[in-house]
């Protein structure tokens, strides 16, 4: 390498500019010069936002970043006043003591997707300090930037054998981002934002990524159909929305991924995808699970049974269990504005019974001692025994009156309202998220196996 040695320091860098825009490659050219021992030593840099293009022939060129989102640097060194190194000679060490970038722009453009997805990085601001090529160490990076002169985004972390890295953007806008989705769901996005913080360490060839997603305002366009969300889950996208979604109206996820990529069998698009599945399942599950039970077979969501609002038999008013459920289902309505409720009256056996009980009392054809034991049952107290003959009578009695069929329909419905009336005028709750369903005048076929009322969530519309 003659009097350049082994290792150029660089004492001063600056930037030169952009040299030119090629917009038949989609490439800007930044040119920088490097002073050092008298001597220069030119860097040109090939930056390319397509990862489906190839960087510019470049001869001797030694790629020193290649990450994934398809940024390349390539370098060409040639010294004044020294013969150039033999071809297939190693390159020289080059060590930055500081480097800073202040002003710059990146413009992304995957032309893989039709239309093509663009994005740019402005403003950006970059310090570096012990910067070393070709094999890149940073041992401290800083560097930010708006993207689409909107958004912050900031890296910090060191570049090495362990590589450490940490990401922070804020309020990302989210319709760009529809040119991914077409063909993978029948919806778009029309609005909402993303913030996150991204952890990435990477030692050897060991990757873990831990990542914090917040979702805000997120709205879709389009007309139901099969989308990713109702393949791996089994319920519609709009549904699990509505189930992640908090009293902010966001979406809160947590995405850690990882793998060994020196794996032949490691791919970054399955873990991804696994990982999001993975905290999309979890995050729909949370409220469900507060609310009653979730089936699940290979993953997807196969029935959801959530626990009804108990009442005690024949009663219209629910009693503490009772009035504690209700509170339980305001709390997880309260919690995820995008969800409604769909109450049910239900009346069981129970109901029957102690309907039948008193329609025999006030009929006035029983004899004291089965007066004494209906009485006493309606009330919910120890009955006095009765002989075979006694209860053959109260059998033949109760055998004698009609089903109670519409006293049955009335309490349903009257239970229905009841839990209604306590979500709405109790718990604050939005009149248009709470319905109550009318039921069917039940035979004895249709009787459940306890008294209250049925509890169904469904999105918002």
């Amino acid at each position: 390498m003659g009097a350049l040695g082994d290792q150029l320091a660089a004492d001063q860098i600056f930037r030169r500019g952009i040299d030119a825009l090629d917009r038949s490659h989609r490439q800007i050219v930044t040119g920088l010069r490097v002073k050092s021992r008298g001597r220069a030593l030119r860097v040109r840099c090939d930056v390319t936002a397509d990862p489906a293009l190839e960087l510019w022939g470049v001869p001797r060129r030694a790629r020193l970043l290649e990450d994934t989102l398809g940024l390349s640097v390539a370098v060409e060194a040639a010294w004044s006043g020294d013969a150039e190194p033999a071809e297939g000679a190693p390159l020289p060490t080059v060590r930055i003591d500081v480097l800073r970038v202040r002003g710059a722009r990146i413009d992304f453009r995957d032309a893989t997707l039709t239309p093509p997805y663009w994005r740019a990085l402005a403003n950006l601001g970059l310090e570096a300090r012990a910067v070393e090529a070709p094999a890149v160490r940073v041992a401290e990076l800083r560097a930010g930037g708006l993207v689409d002169e909107l958004s912050p985004l900031s890296v910090e972390g060191t570049i090495g054998a362990r590589t450490h890295l940490v990401a922070q953007v804020e309020r990302l806008a989210l319709p760009p981002f529809n040119a991914y989705l077409e063909g993978a769901s029948p919806y778009t996005v029309s609005s909402g934002a993303v913030s996150g913080k991204s952890e990435i360490t990477l030692e050897r060839s060991e990757l873990e990524v831990n990542n914090q997603v917040v979702l805000s305002r997120l709205g879709l366009s389009g007309e139901p159909g099969e989308d990713f969300v109702k393949r791996q889950l089994g319920i519609p996208l709009t549904l699990a929305l509505a189930l992640m979604k908090d009293y902010r109206g966001d979406i809160a996820l947590a995405l850690p991924f990882g793998g060994n990529l020196s794996e032949r069998s490691f791919s970054m698009r399955t873990v991804l995808f696994q990982g999001i599945v993975q905290a999309v399942r979890g995050a729909v599950l949370s409220p469900l699970n507060a609310l009653g039970r979730v089936l699940l077979r290979e993953g997807r969501i196969e029935r959801i049974d959530l626990d009804a609002i108990p009442f005690p038999p024949g009663a219209r008013e629910p009693d503490g269990t009772g009035r504690a459920r209700v509170a339980q289902v305001a709390h997880v309505l309260g919690s995820h504005p995008d969800l409604a409720v769909r109450l049910h009256g239900l009346v069981g056996g129970a109901d029957a019974e102690r309907l039948r009980d008193e329609a025999a009392l006030a009929a006035g054809r029983a004899s004291e001692p089965l007066r004494a034991f209906l009485r006493a049952r309606l009330a919910g107290s120890p009955a006095p025994p009765l002989d075979d003959e006694q209860r053959a009578r109260l059998d033949a009695l109760r055998a004698g009156l009609p089903w109670p069929g519409a006293a049955l329909h009335d309490l349903a419905v009257d239970r229905g309202a009841v839990v209604a009336a306590a979500l709405i005028l109790e718990h604050r709750l939005d009149a248009g998220r709470v319905s109550v369903d009318t039921p069917a005048t039940p035979g004895p076929e249709r009787l459940t196996a306890a008294p209250g009322v049925a509890v169904e969530v469904y999105e918002r519309q």
